[in-house]
C-alpha cells in the first residue's frame, strides 16, 4: 500500500515527504488541497494487530470529535487487502519526548502542570464518549506541544481502544509498556483510569527528570519515591495528586481526568482559566463530545452568572439613575461582600473566574434577562455606610469529634479572609436540636444559621416560616458545582431551603476476599452472594427498613409521595416490583434484618460479603477487614440508595441586619467551595470516617480511596425525599415490608394497606 509522494489521497490530500516509519506503517506529510492547509497522512497496513474493521470503527467516531487539545482526525480510507489511510491535522511544534531529551532534567512546575491539564481535557473528551474511548496510549511521544506552547493528545487512531478491553484483545503498537497500567500489562479490562495513570507517569517524569519506572518493576517494589522528595521545588499538592494517579490499584486513582485535572491545578495554585486557550484546534458544533444522554425527564438548565458584591477600598458613592438602583458596593479586599445586596434576576454575579471583556458581559446579561429564574421578595439593599466594626453570627450543629474539628477549621479559613466577622458555634446534640430551635425561635433568640438534613423537619421549619428560602440570594452557578443529588434535597417546591454542605445516606460495602467482583445488576447481585454462601459465610445479608430499601423503588422509576401534596405515590407496578425485590432476598437464602446491626456485625466479623448500610460504619468495617479488603461499590442496575444532605438554611429573622444576612450569605457559599471541602476530607474523613458525613463537590480530589468510593456512589444515589409529610410513611411501610418478606403477604395488597393508612394520617 505504500505512499508515495505526490500520491493523491480520496481526492483531496497530496502526500508529500515521509516523516517517520512505524511497525505497522509510516506517517507523511501532506496538504489539505480543500482547505488549502498542512496535514499528516497515515497509512496503517493489514498487519496492525487491532485489525482494520475495528479501527475503521473508531476513527468514523474520532472524526467527529472536536477538542481544544485534542489532536483533529480529518478523514480516513480503507483500502481493501492493504490497510487504511487516517489523516489528522498537523500540528506545528514537537513531541513531549523530543522536548523532554533536550531539556534533559525537571520541568518548571507550573509548566508541566498546565501540559498535564490541557492533556486531561482532552482525555475527558474520549471517556465521555458513549461507549467511553480510551486512549490507550498516553506517553510522551503522542503529546505534541504547538509554538504556542499548547499540549495535544495526538497519534489518538492508532492507540485508542474501547474501554473494558484487554490487552489480549487489542493491541496498541505505538505504545512503550514503561507507561502502561498494571491492569493493562496482566491482561485485565481496563477504563479512563488506565489512562489516568499512564499521564501521571508522564507528568512524573516531568517534575522530575527520571524516566518512567514500568508497572511490573512498581509492583516488586510496592512504591514509589514522591515527586516532591526527589525534586524538593514540587509543591506537596501536586506530588500527592501525582501519587494518587499513579496508584498500582485502579479503585485508588481519581475515578475521571477532570478529577485529577482539578487536584493538579489546586496543588501547584492554579486555576482552570490561566491555562493558554489553543488555536489550532476548535469545537465543532456539530459534537461536543457526544456524552451520555440525560436520562429521560431530566431538564438541563444553562448555568447563570449573578453580580456579586464588588470590592473597593472603602466607601463609594452609588448613582441612582432615573429612579433605579444600579450597584452595591463592599468593603476591602478582605471582606468581600459584607455590604452586599440580595441579587435580582437583572444583577448577576460576576466572580473572578467569569470576567469577560465588556462586549461579552453586555451580549450575556442581555440575553440571560429572559431566562426563567425564582424570583425572589427581597428588596435591592442599597449600602452608603461602613457596617459596624465587627458583624457577628451565630450557628447551630450537632459536629462532634473529627467533624467538630473540621467545622471549626472552616470557620477559622472563612474569618481569615473576612477579618469583619465573627462566627460562634453552638452544639446540640442531633436528638436535640429541634426542640431547642423551636424553643429559642418562639422566643426571638434563635441563631442566625443552622445546619439540618433536608428532610421532612426542614421542610416543616420552610412551611412554618423558621427558615428562609434562599434561591435568589444563593448564585445558581454554585449549585451547578455540586453533585446532583445533595443539590435536589436542598429543593424544596420551587424554594431552597440552603446550600448543601455534606452527604450521608446508604452505601453497598462489599468484602473482596468473599466476593472479588461488583455485582452489575439485581440479577447478578443475587447469583454473586448466593455462590459465595458457603458453611458460616453468607454472601449477603439484606437491611429491608425502608431507608436501606427504598431507594430501589426510585431507581426502578417509581417515587415515594407527590412533591406538593405529599400523598403516597408507591401503588403501581413500580411499587410492587420493589416489594418483589425484597421477597427474592429471602427466596433465595439469603438472611434479611430489619432495623438491626446484625449485618453490619457479621460483614466485620468476616462472616458476609456484602451488606447495605449507612456511613456511619464505614470506619469500622474498614478496621476490622481491612480497607484492602473494603469496597463501596457504585449501584447495579435496579437498585440505588438514600442520599441525605446536611444543608446550612438561613434563618428568617426579621431583624437580622443587612450585613448580618450578607455575610450569612457569604459563609454559605463558602461552604460549598473547595477550600472548604478539602478542610472536611482531610480533617473529618480522617483514617476512613465517613460518620460526619463526605464532601458534596464535584471533581474534588481526595487521597482517601475509602471516601472517594462513597463520593462516587453518592453521586449515583437517590435524593431523599424532602416534605413535612414524610414522617406518616415510615412505620406503615416498614410494616409493609416486613408483611411481605416475614409472612409473605401480597406485595399489592401490603401496599394497598400501607397506601390506605397513610392517606388517613395525612392532614
Amino acid at each position: 500500500m505504500a505512499l508515495v509522494s505526490g500520491q493523491l489521497v480520496n481526492n483531496r490530500f497530496r502526500v508529500a515527504a515521509q516523516i517517520e516509519k512505524r511497525a505497522f506503517g509510516a506517517i507523511f506529510r501532506g496538504w489539505d488541497l480543500q482547505d488549502n492547509r498542512a496535514c499528516l497522512v497515515e497509512e496503517i497496513n493489514e498487519m496492525y494487530p487491532g485489525g482494520i474493521a475495528r479501527l475503521q470503527q473508531l476513527v468514523q467516531v474520532l472524526k467527529l470529535v472536536r477538542h481544544p487539545h485534542l489532536q483533529k482526525v480529518i478523514d480516513f480510507a480503507v483500502v481493501p487487502g492493504e490497510g487504511m489511510y487516517v489523516v489528522m491535522e498537523f500540528l506545528e511544534g514537537e513531541s513531549l519526548e523530543t522536548i523532554q531529551a533536550k531539556q534533559a532534567g525537571a520541568f518548571e512546575e507550573k509548566q508541566a502542570v498546565k501540559w498535564t491539564a490541557q492533556v486531561c481535557g482532552a482525555l475527558d473528551n474520549l471517556h465521555k464518549m458513549v461507549p467511553p474511548i480510551i486512549h490507550g496510549a498516553v506517553q510522551p511521544c503522542n503529546i505534541f506541544i504547538d509554538k504556542q506552547g499548547n499540549a495535544f493528545l495526538a497519534n489518538v487512531p492508532e492507540a485508542m481502544v474501547l474501554t473494558g478491553s484487554r490487552r489480549s484483545e487489542t493491541v496498541t503498537p505505538s505504545f512503550s509498556q514503561e507507561y502502561s497500567a498494571p491492569e493493562w500489562e496482566a491482561g485485565q479490562a481496563i477504563d479512563g483510569r488506565s489512562d489516568i495513570y499512564s499521564l501521571g507517569l508522564v507528568l512524573y517524569g516531568m517534575l522530575t527528570g527520571l524516566p518512567p519506572q514500568p508497572a511490573a518493576e512498581r509492583i516488586k517494589m510496592d512504591a514509589c519515591v514522591a515527586a516532591d522528595t526527589v525534586n524538593a521545588s514540587v509543591s506537596p499538592g501536586v506530588a500527592r495528586a501525582l501519587e494518587h494517579a499513579m496508584s498500582l490499584n485502579p479503585g485508588t486513582r481519581f475515578f475521571n481526568a477532570i478529577a485529577f485535572r482539578n487536584a493538579l491545578l489546586a496543588g501547584a495554585g492554579l486555576r482552570a482559566e490561566e491555562l493558554p486557550a489553543a488555536s489550532q484546534s476548535e469545537p465543532s458544533e456539530d459534537n461536543r463530545n457526544r456524552p451520555a444522554p440525560a436520562a429521560a425527564g431530566m431538564t438541563v438548565k444553562k448555568k447563570r452568572k449573578w453580580l456579586g458584591w464588588v470590592i473597593a477600598g472603602g466607601v463609594l458613592s452609588l448613582a441612582v439613575i432615573a429612579g433605579l438602583v444600579l450597584f452595591v458596593v463592599g468593603i476591602g479586599k478582605d471582606y468581600p461582600g459584607v455590604l452586599g445586596l440580595h441579587p435580582t434576576e437583572t444583577a448577576q454575579k460576576k466572580t473572578e473566574k467569569t470576567k469577560k471583556p465588556e462586549k461579552e458581559k453586555e451580549t450575556e446579561e442581555a440575553a440571560e434577562e429572559t431566562e426563567e429564574m425564582p424570583a425572589t421578595e427581597e428588596p435591592v439593599v442599597i449600602v452608603t455606610e461602613e457596617p459596624a466594626t465587627e458583624v457577628q453570627l451565630e450557628i447551630w450543629h450537632s459536629y462532634s469529634d473529627t467533624g467538630a474539628d473540621a467545622f471549626s477549621e472552616i470557620i477559622a479559613a472563612f474569618t481569615k479572609g473576612h477579618p469583619y466577622v465573627s462566627i460562634e458555634q453552638t452544639y446540640f446534640a442531633s436528638t436535640d436540636m429541634f426542640s431547642m430551635f423551636d424553643t429559642a425561635m418562639a422566643a426571638g433568640d434563635g441563631p442566625d444559621l443552622i445546619m439540618l438534613y433536608g428532610d421532612d423537619r426542614s421542610a416543616s421549619l420552610l412551611e412554618e416560616g423558621f427558615l428562609k428560602d434562599v434561591s435568589g440570594l444563593i448564585s445558581p452557578d454554585l449549585y451547578s458545582d455540586l453533585v446532583e443529588p445533595a443539590v435536589k434535597i436542598s429543593e424544596y417546591q420551587g424554594r431552597m431551603l440552603g446550600v448543601p454542605f455534606i452527604m450521608n445516606g446508604v452505601l453497598l460495602y462489599r468484602n473482596v476476599s468473599i466476593i472479588p467482583e461488583a455485582p452489575v445488576n439485581w440479577d447478578d447481585l443475587i447469583g454473586k452472594a448466593s455462590t459465595a454462601t458457603a458453611g458460616d459465610v453468607t454472601g449477603m445479608v439484606f437491611e429491608t427498613g425502608l431507608y436501606f430499601s427504598a431507594g430501589h423503588l426510585y431507581a426502578l422509576g417509581g417515587q415515594l409521595l407527590d412533591e406538593y401534596s405529599g400523598e403516597p405515590l408507591f401503588l403501581d407496578d413500580y411499587g410492587v416490583e420493589w416489594m418483589l425485590l425484597m421477597q427474592i432476598v429471602k427466596d433465595a437464602g439469603l438472611p434479611v434484618v430489619n432495623y438491626s446491626e446484625d449485618d453490619a456485625d457479621s460483614f466485620r466479623n468476616y462472616k458476609t460479603g456484602m451488606v447495605i448500610d449507612g456511613n456511619w460504619n464505614a470506619q469500622s468495617m474498614a478496621e476490622a477487614v481491612g480497607v484492602q479488603n473494603l469496597v463501596i461499590d457504585e449501584w447495579p442496575e435496579g437498585m440505588s440508595g438514600f442520599v441525605q444532605s446536611e444543608l446550612i438554611s438561613l434563618v428568617n429573622d426579621p431583624d437580622m441586619g443587612k450585613y448580618q444576612e450578607a455575610a450569612a450569605i457569604e459563609f454559605m457559599e463558602f461552604l460549598a467551595s473547595e477550600q472548604a471541602q478539602m478542610i472536611w476530607a482531610e480533617v473529618a474523613c480522617s483514617n476512613h470516617n465517613l460518620g460526619s458525613g463526605v464532601p458534596v463537590l464535584k471533581d474534588l480530589y481526595v487521597a482517601d480511596p475509602l471516601v472517594e468510593m462513597a463520593m462516587k456512589a453518592y453521586s449515583g444515589g437517590v435524593p431523599f425525599p424532602a416534605h413535612s409529610s414524610l414522617v406518616f410513611y415510615w412505620s406503615t411501610l416498614n410494616t409493609a415490608i416486613n408483611n411481605v418478606v416475614e409472612y409473605s403477604m401480597d406485595p399489592w395488597e401490603a401496599l394497598h394497606s400501607a397506601y390506605d393508612e397513610i392517606l388517613s394520617q395525612l392532614p
